[in-house]
C-alpha cells in the first residue's frame, strides 16, 4: 500500500519507505521494483542516489540511528537529572518504542537476523552504531558512579547494556512490556547496589 506524499524530496521518499516496508516485511522480502513503485519515483531516479539497495539500507539505517544517538547523547548531557534517572529513562523509551511499534522489536535486531555475512556493510554499520550504544551506558554509568569508581564504569555500562538488549528480545518475542519493566527494576538495583557498597565492583 503506497503511501501519499507531500514536500518530500524522492530521497527522502525512498528512504521513508525502505524503512516502512522494511520494518513490515524484512529485509529479504522487500525488493527494489517495489520500493520504487511506492515510493512514487523513477528507477533512474532510485539509482541516482542508491547505487544497490544495501546502499539504501545503510542509509536509512544512519538516519534511524542518527535519530536515536541523538536521544542518548541529550541524556548523557542532560546533568540537571541524577544519571540513575537518566539511565532508566532509556529503559523508558525502549518500552514507548515497542508499544509504537507494535512489537516489531529493534529494527537494528531485525535486519541483523537476515545478514549472514559478518562483514556485510549493513552489519558493520550496525555494529558501529552498538557501540554507540554500549558507550552511552558507560557515559551514564561513569556519571552515577563517580570519579572515584570510574574505573567501574565500562562494567555496570555493559551490564546495563546487555540487560537491555536481553529484555529487547524477550518483549519481541512475547509481546508484552514486561520483560522490560523488570529490565528497568534491576537496572536500578544495580545502580543502587554500587552507591551501598564501600567500593563497587562488577565481574570482568
Amino acid at each position: 500500500m503506497s503511501e501519499t506524499f507531500t514536500d518530500t524530496s524522492p530521497k527522502q521518499r525512498l528512504l521513508d519507505t525502505a524503512a516502512r516496508l522494511f520494518h513490515v516485511q524484512g529485509y529479504h522480502e522487500t525488493g527494489i521494483n517495489q520500493i520504487i513503485d511506492e515510493a512514487q519515483v523513477a528507477k533512474a531516479t532510485f539509482y541516482k542516489h542508491f547505487p544497490s539497495k544495501d546502499d539504501l539500507a545503510v542509509a536509512w539505517l544512519k538516519q534511524m540511528q542518527a535519530k536515536t544517538g541523538n536521544r542518548f547523547r541529550n541524556l548523557v548531557s542532560d546533568l540537571n537529572k541524577p544519571a540513575r534517572q537518566r539511565i532508566l529513562e532509556i529503559f523508558d523509551m525502549v518500552e514507548e518504542s515497542m508499544l509504537c511499534h507494535h512489537f516489531r522489536g529493534c529494527p537494528n535486531q531485525n535486519m541483523l537476523s537476515e545478514i549472514t555475512e559478518l562483514e556485510h556493510p549493513i552489519r558493520q554499520q550496525i555494529r558501529h552504531y552498538k557501540l554507540t550504544e554500549r558507550e552511552t551506558f558507560s557515559q551514564l554509568a561513569a556519571q552515577a558512579l563517580g570519579p572515584d569508581y570510574s574505573n567501574q564504569a565500562p562494567k555496570l555500562g555493559d551490564l546495563l547494556y546487555f540487560l537491555l538488549e536481553g529484555a529487547m528480545a524477550e518483549a519481541q518475542s512475547h509481546g508484552s512490556v514486561d520483560p522490560i519493566r523488570r529490565a528497568r527494576y534491576l537496572a536500578s538495583v544495580m545502580v543502587d547496589k554500587a552507591f551501598s557498597v564501600a567500593q563497587p565492583s562488577f565481574p570482568d
